[in-house]
């Protein structure tokens, strides 16, 4: 039987089959320790592992007379008590005459509007992440986001609505509404916005709005929905009420969600502590009072760059003459970029105070006839009047504040003089404001001492109701021809008037007695006397518009007529 015979030679060996096995356990332990790792990760995520997250509260303030309901954990509405701790989950609604604030540990304040209903999503606070989520169900908020330097921890904050989803970076100032939100200011490029059927984002920085037509189709580019800033919207009472409130809110941001006291200094770039938004001002000028910090220099107030010391100013400035002024404060840095603006809208106070009393030596609207000189005239003034003026000269030794005011008339002063001298009394007060003038009439060197009643007083006028009949009295040729004359308000026989008065003087005789004109007896004239005057004014009667003729007779103590002149006066 024949034996076979192996032979040896070079031939590939073939591979065992426990190698094989060993490599595929191998390929499947990676395999599986990639899943774990990536399933552990999620789950790690998912519970914050490594982040250390912390719920924070958003602390709720309520204001207004109106009723203010929270909805806790989704349960019923209830009414909300001030300081009220709200957490994920949580809603509050504000009724049609109240509004409220949401304070976040980050130092973010939403101001909510009437009839605004605001839910809290998200707020955790964590060690290497933390984030907050708002959503807005109806009405508006103004939402402030904290600086870099107040904040500096890595944070998303976000807001949704029916129709978008805002997410909002570090010193944001924006109002939001379902549709449509208006960016006051933004870091960065500004407020990122995504809107519901619409994949891609879009960017709204500061100065601009985003508006969502209604029925509008979503589709195609969505920076037709940008626009301008309204300016309407920097003078809107809901969003300078909500600046004004972010300086008295502060939050400890350590994580408690409690109200802390405000601090004297603000952590903010730009501050004003004068003048408080809203207030009403007596004065034309307002002083602006506030600080700045860096990284902003300079300080621009309504345009006009002012000093600064230490980080503090100081300016005063004049309002325009209007019912509501507007004080813009930016922080400018130093190459001349806003860092941070503030607005202040004001009411000015533009009533004029009452007229001033006149007490002696007649009181306003009355006529007075004096043979002193020279003689005082003196009243009160009205409550807030800071100087009193006679006519345009203002009163150097009046004190704002005073009730009492007094001026003197003297021929010395050259502020009086014979004849009709009249006196128009103006109170001004802290605004600058003039009151209606009381005017009193002087009638110096013009007779007997007293007031002198006008018509319909129940005493004679010296323009209409004379004291004796002229056409019983002698009309003889005169007697003394030449000896009279006028010698103002232009000497001759004729005049040409432009103002509404004057006054009509002359020279007469020593021998006059009397002096008519138009029949009418000059009351004030004292016999004997050379000169001689007449009021001609619209007030009285006396002066008309177009040809004005007054006839002028002299008469003697027998009241024979010693001259007559006739006076033309075209008015």
């Amino acid at each position: 039987m024949l034996r076979r015979r192996h032979y040896t030679g070079q031939y590939p060996l073939a591979t065992a089959p426990g190698s094989l096995s060993a490599l595929r356990s191998i390929i499947a332990l990676i395999l599986i320790a990639l899943v774990l790792f990536y399933l552990g990760r999620k789950v790690m995520q998912f519970f914050n592992v490594g982040n250390a997250v912390r719920q924070n509260a958003a602390v709720l303030l309520t204001e207004g007379p109106g009723t203010v309901n929270v909805s806790i954990d989704g349960g019923e509405l209830k009414r909300a008590e001030n300081r009220l701790k709200l957490y994920p989950k949580d809603q509050v609604t504000t009724s049609g005459n109240a509004r409220a604030a949401l304070a976040l540990f980050d130092g973010t304040i939403v101001r909510l509007d009437t009839t605004t209903t605001l839910q809290v999503v998200e707020s955790e606070h964590g060690v290497k992440q933390s984030r907050i989520v708002l959503a807005l169900n109806g009405g508006s908020a103004w939402i402030s986001t904290p600086t870099v330097d107040d904040y500096s921890g890595s944070i998303l904050r976000e807001i949704h609505t029916t129709q978008m989803n805002l997410t909002l970076p570090s010193r944001t100032e924006v109002v939001v509404t379902p549709s449509a939100f208006t960016t006051f200011a933004a870091d960065g490029q500004g407020i990122s916005v995504l809107v519901a059927g619409n994949r891609t984002s879009v960017i709204i920085g500061e100065g601009q709005q985003f508006t969502i037509p209604a029925g509008a189709p979503l589709a195609g580019n969505l920076y037709r929905f940008r626009s301008p800033l309204d300016p309407l919207m920097v003078r809107s009472s809901f969003v300078e009420e909500s600046r004004s409130m972010r300086y008295s809110i502060g939050v400890n941001v350590s994580g408690s969600g409690t109200l802390a006291p405000p601090e004297t200094e603000s952590q903010d770039v730009l501050t004003v502590s004068e003048p408080t938004q809203g207030i009403t001002l007596e004065t034309a000028t307002v002083k602006v009072i506030g600080s700045v910090r860096k990284p902003a220099e300079k300080v621009r107030i309504n345009g006009y760059i002012v000093e600064t010391t230490n980080g503090r100013f100081e300016r005063e400035i004049s309002l325009p003459d209007e019912d509501e002024v507007t004080v813009l404060v930016e922080a400018l840095n130093a190459d001349g970029t806003v860092n941070e603006k503030i607005q202040r809208i004001l009411k000015r106070d533009r009533k004029p105070p009452e007229a001033p009393i006149i007490l002696t030596p007649a009181k306003a609207g009355e006529t007075y006839a004096t043979m002193h000189d020279p003689i005082e005239i003196s009243g009160e003034a009205p409550d807030g009047t800071v100087g009193i003026v006679v006519n345009d000269y203002r009163l150097q030794l009046f004190t704002p504040g005073e009730r009492t005011w007094s001026y003197l008339a003297s021929t010395k002063l050259a502020n009086m003089q014979p004849g009709s001298n009249t006196y128009s009394v103006v109170a001004i007060n802290k605004g600058g404001y003039r009151s209606t003038p009381a005017v009193i009439t002087i009638l110096f060197n013009q007779g007997q001492e007293g007031l002198v009643k006008l018509a319909g007083t129940g005493a004679a006028a010296p323009s209409t109701i004379p004291t004796e009949d002229a056409a019983t009295l002698p009309d003889n040729a005169p007697l003394s021809p030449g000896s009279l004359a006028v010698t103002g308000p232009a000497a001759g026989t004729q005049f040409t008037s432009t103002g509404s008065s004057f006054l009509l003087e002359g020279i007469t005789s020593p021998a006059t007695a009397s002096i008519w004109v138009n029949d009418y007896r000059l009351k004030l004239y004292l016999p004997g006397k050379i000169t001689w005057n007449y009021i001609a004014d619209v007030q009285y009667g006396t002066l008309s518009r177009g040809r004005n003729l007054y006839r002028i007779v002299t008469r003697d103590k027998n009241n024979m007529i010693l001259d007559t002149l006739t006076y033309t006066v075209r008015y």
